[in-house]
């Protein structure tokens, strides 16, 4: 969901654009959307602002007409009281009632990777959580399990001054000093990639960014590693069209500008890949797996 200072940003354009004070610049816009979904993602507030960041907070809404959709035409007539079930879960009023047979009372991750199964059965699979400290947990449980030694992946990282020119050689060596490589590598602003990056020949992984999507190889984007070495990875694609096609995956350099939050820009060389057994249930969405295990912990 976009949140208001979108919206706005979008008016005053359309009111340059066209020369025009009206709202929107005098064109019609429609808006489309579920308040019940994933809220816009406001860092380091509260639950209060992220609320008040949503465009019904914004002083646009009310010149906007709000019409409801009350029929799911691309639902078949059958599936009626699965829609009015999801609608009733969105508004918060369906008691959830698990049956004992769903309910695992030992470890999950014995139950989606038994280990020693061969890694075509786990291809598959998926653990759901909430969180991504959650998923960092599991997958990192999953990982020590399986057999090979561990490739640990270290970061390049370095820091640039914000809003200054990095050609100056000057102003990067004072950059340098004042935020040392160790500070550097111990950061994990959300949205980078990872300093210590840790893969076994055998994990399956997800891409996080649109490398090539020619190949296939988009963000969200599940794999598996075949082989490891220090400037590439290759692995073989376990989705989409191209199952099973052979692609390679370089370091690539990402930084945190934009990030008003810091007083310097972040840049970091790694892979652009994260363990995948389990993935939050937000990344989850357009994937299918035969096995799906949910991580409730709260």
């Amino acid at each position: 969901m976009i949140p208001k200072s979108a919206l706005e940003l979008i008016d005053r354009t359309l009111k340059d654009v066209m020369e025009d004070a009206s709202p929107f610049g005098g064109k019609t816009l429609i808006l489309g959307g579920d308040f019940r979904q994933v809220l816009p993602i406001v860092r380091r507030t509260g639950e209060q602002q992220i609320i008040e960041e949503t465009i019904k907070y914004s002083t646009l809404w009310s010149i906007f007409e709000k019409l409801s959709l009350k029929k799911n035409m691309r639902a078949k007539e059958d599936a009626a009281k699965f829609s009015e079930w999801l609608r009733d879960i969105g508004n918060g009023e369906v008691e959830l009632f698990v049956p004992e047979k769903e309910i695992q009372s030992n470890n999950l991750i014995d139950d989606l990777y038994p280990i020693n199964s061969p890694l075509d059965e786990l291809t598959n699979r998926a653990i759901l959580a909430s969180l991504n400290v959650e998923v960092n947990q599991l997958n990192t449980g999953i990982l020590r399990r399986m057999d090979g030694n561990i490739f640990e992946s270290r970061s390049i990282d370095y820091a640039t001054l914000q809003g200054i020119d990095t050609a100056d050689a000057a102003l990067d060596e004072e950059a340098t000093l004042r935020y040392p490589i160790e500070c550097l590598n111990g950061l994990a602003p959300s949205g980078l990639l990872p300093h210590n990056l840790q893969l076994k020949v055998g994990a399956i992984v997800m891409s996080l960014r649109n490398l090539s999507i020619s190949d296939g190889l988009c963000n969200g984007t599940r794999l598996v590693v075949r082989e490891i070495h220090s400037r590439i990875l290759i692995g073989e694609l376990l989705t989409g069209e191209r199952k099973e096609q052979i692609v390679e995956i370089p370091r690539i350099e990402l930084d945190t500008r934009g990030d008003t939050y810091m007083p310097f820009i972040l840049h970091r060389r790694q892979f652009p890949v994260r363990l995948a057994f389990a993935i939050t249930i937000s990344k989850s969405q357009g994937q299918s797996s035969d096995h799906v295990g949910l991580f409730i912990d709260r």
